[in-house]
């Protein structure tokens, strides 16, 4: 009987185990089929199957089918935890339902469990990204008085709310209030103000929060140094950005591609095209390889800042490394001509266009 038993649990782990790599994978369906699968087979899902078909199903914005695994899960006289209610809390925050996340708070409480801190941050970022932080501030102040200590995430949630709307003094505050609570922050504490700072082109601030960082022993990271370059970048401080570019890669913190499109754009608005081309051979060691939508997404900027004739040296350039354009690359910069009232060369790119065997949007016929 002892085997039976053994034989299973082996089966529930290894079935709770594979769901949750298609899960991971993004495998949802095969996730959600092998799940069904169990059933069929008489193997009894535990509750951490169950959370993770929830949670798995509710990430991938399938909502109604995770509420569906729930009453199958209480049919089946599997007790759901705090988790469960969280996985489907999550669900309903990130697709706005805010009735089922009231609907389901309640039943929660009905069923003897309490909201825990991992609860309080889903509501809270729920309400941050939702643009009410005034809200969210007194539901961060209901979690002190409920006895629900706020963990260095809950600070992180807020303070990321303030920074997106500008609230500066807000977020000033915060601050004092974590270093007051001796709350430690961590690397997404420091990047969240880094980027307000960053985004407000308040440079010498961003500057100090790379300082205090290791002073704090917590070196700036790939988003930390990506924020920064992107700023410097818009600002025309390009020479700026290709030295904390160098810093980045002499300290062993690997640039991905959001780092590359903005040191490209300010190479582009400064006219260094040489330097331009050895970022794309860095991009190519660094194993990444650009697209046609990596340069036309460029392009755009470009022409949207009224920098037309950089635009097509950057079209140039792309054809010159071997990315063919497509049908959006060369219709954006038809735009950028048209709006820069220079028909002649938008005509001759519209025939170039035509002479690749590239049929233009009907906006411009």
């Amino acid at each position: 009987m002892m085997d039976v038993v053994a034989a299973h649990q082996i089966n529930v782990v290894s079935y709770t185990t594979v769901i949750n790599g298609f899960f991971r994978g993004g495998q949802v369906d095969r996730a959600y089929n092998l799940f069904c699968e169990m059933d069929d087979r008489g193997i009894l899902p535990t509750v951490v199957t169950y959370n993770t078909v929830i949670d798995g199903l509710c990430k991938a914005q399938a909502v109604d089918k995770a509420e569906g695994v729930l009453q199958q899960m209480i049919h089946k006289g599997a007790k759901p935890d705090i988790q469960t209610y969280n996985c489907l809390i999550h669900g309903y925050c990130s697709s706005g339902q805010e009735k089922e996340v009231v609907r389901v708070l309640k039943e929660m409480s009905a069923h003897g469990h309490q909201s825990d801190v991992v609860t309080c941050n889903l509501l809270l970022d729920y309400l941050c990204k939702s643009g009410r932080c005034i809200e969210a501030r007194k539901f961060f102040d209901s979690m002190i008085d409920k006895e629900t200590k706020p963990n260095v995430s809950t600070y992180n949630t807020l303070l990321n709310g303030y920074a997106t709307k500008g609230s500066l003094s807000d977020m000033h505050g915060l601050l004092d209030l974590i270093a007051a609570n001796d709350i430690s922050p961590n690397h997404c504490t420091f990047n969240i103000v880094f980027w307000a700072y960053a985004n407000g082109g308040m440079i010498d601030e961003a500057m100090h929060i790379f300082v205090q960082m290791r002073q704090r022993g917590s070196s700036p990271d790939a988003v930390s140094y990506g924020t920064l370059i992107d700023a410097l970048c818009k600002l025309g401080r390009v020479d700026e950005a290709m030295l904390k570019f160098n810093q980045m890669i002499y300290e062993g913190v690997t640039p991905g591609i959001v780092v590359f499109t903005s040191l490209v754009y300010g190479l582009c608005t400064v006219d260094k095209w040489e330097k331009a081309e050895e970022l794309f051979s860095e991009l190519l060691n660094q194993g990444i390889h650009p697209n046609a939508t990596f340069f036309t997404t460029l392009m755009r900027n470009l022409c949207n800042g009224g920098h037309v004739t950089e635009a097509q040296s950057l079209f140039d350039l792309m054809v010159h490394v071997g990315v063919r354009p497509n049908v959006i690359s060369y219709t954006t910069l038809l735009d950028g001509y048209c709006l820069a009232g220079r028909m002649k060369e938008a005509m001759k790119l519209l025939d170039d266009m035509v002479r690749v065997g590239l049929k233009p949007n009907a906006f411009f016929l």
